[in-house]
């Protein structure tokens, strides 16, 4: 037997294991009593197990040391009702596990992936009406895994497949015989089949008692675990609180960094954004005519501020604009005329960067 501890444990896979479990252990701890006891035990604890085995219906207790009952199937309904009821007594007060005949059971054998195998139920029950004549929501149906070993990642699965209906009429006999199902099982294999609303055994008292007696035991938990659980919330509560507070002096004191790593990046951005200020002095120098000359020279920011004096200022701007390392041209206020010839200017312009040094006229 392989164990896949990775594998998705489904509710189906809990309740079957869980099931095979309890039977297994019951029966372990019942084969250490002595032979009276166990008897005595096993009427009370053992499911009766119904099947049909020929021409008779036999009534066994799996686990125990009680013999097993038979009855002519032949025999009307009434007579098998009091043949068992005489032979069994209050044994079978219990409800029972009947075992579907053959012939009332569909099987079917497909292939699935391997890891389908996690959500075994669900993909099978998408191809039922592949593999059935029947609807889907008609049947009940069980699936296991075969035990051949798996090729070219794909599995044996064995799928057992019964009517409603015939769940339902076979319910109902068995209720005309008084005797109750718990279970339906398919014969000669581990399929087990749900689906049919079965009866209780339960009167109304009893059942009022155990929802009373669940809900005074629920009561009685959350009373003596309510002091726990409220101080368990409250450590668990200081403890984000503090793990929090650690986090916000963290991110404050690296506020205050970037905070003042900001004045001086500004700063050095800024200063990346002006030119040099011997290029501005060069390109410009080189871009004036020689008619002109500089009295002032001022950058602020990636504008340029000259003042100076022209002989003529309309060819001063003219040869500025066409020139390939200047943009933005503004004279910044008139033009004033200076006794012996020339005029007064300041104009204010933007240096292209990254431009050689030539000029285009």
């Amino acid at each position: 037997m392989r164990l896949d501890f990775r594998a998705n444990v489904t509710w189906a896979d809990f309740t079957r294991a869980a099931g095979a479990f309890g039977h297994w252990w019951a029966s372990e701890i019942l084969s250490m009593l002595p032979e009276d006891w166990r008897s005595g035990i096993g009427s009370c604890v053992s499911r009766p197990y119904m099947r049909h085995s020929g021409s008779q219906w036999v009534i066994s207790w799996p686990g125990s040391d009680i013999a097993s009952i038979s009855v002519d199937a032949s025999l009307p309904d009434s007579a098998i009702g009091a043949s068992l009821a005489g032979q069994a007594g209050d044994r079978l007060a219990r409800a029972l596990t009947f075992e579907l005949p053959g012939r009332d059971v569909l099987r079917r054998s497909i292939r699935l992936p391997v890891a389908a195998t996690t959500r075994l139920r669900s993909a099978v029950e998408l191809q039922l009406e592949r593999i059935s004549p029947f609807r889907s929501e008609d049947v009940a149906f069980d699936c296991v895994v075969s035990s051949n070993e798996a090729k070219d990642g794909e599995v044996d699965v064995e799928v057992a497949i019964v009517p409603l209906a015939t769940l339902v009429r076979y319910r109902d006999w068995l209720k005309g015989l008084e005797l109750h199902v718990s279970a339906f099982h398919a014969e000669g294999g581990n399929h087990r089949f749900g689906g049919v609303s079965f009866d209780w055994q339960w009167n109304r008292n009893t059942q009022r008692w155990a929802l009373a007696g669940a809900g005074t035991v629920c009561w009685i938990a959350a009373y003596l675990l309510a002091p726990s659980l409220r101080q368990s919330e409250f450590d668990n509560t200081s403890a984000q609180v503090s793990a929090l507070q650690i986090v916000s002096s963290d991110a404050a004191q690296a506020k205050d960094t970037l905070d003042g790593l900001a004045g001086p990046a500004a700063f050095l951005a800024q200063k990346e954004k002006q030119p040099p200020p011997l290029d501005a002095l060069r390109a410009l120098t080189v871009g004036i005519p020689n008619n002109t000359r500089l009295t002032s020279f001022v950058i602020e920011g990636d504008r340029v501020r000259a003042a100076g004096i022209t002989r003529d200022s309309t060819l001063l701007m003219r040869v500025l604009t066409k020139s390939n390392r200047f943009s933005d041209l503004r004279w910044d206020g008139p033009i004033e005329p200076i006794p012996g010839g020339g005029s007064r200017f300041t104009l204010e312009l933007t240096l292209r960067t990254g431009v050689s040094g030539g000029m285009l006229l």
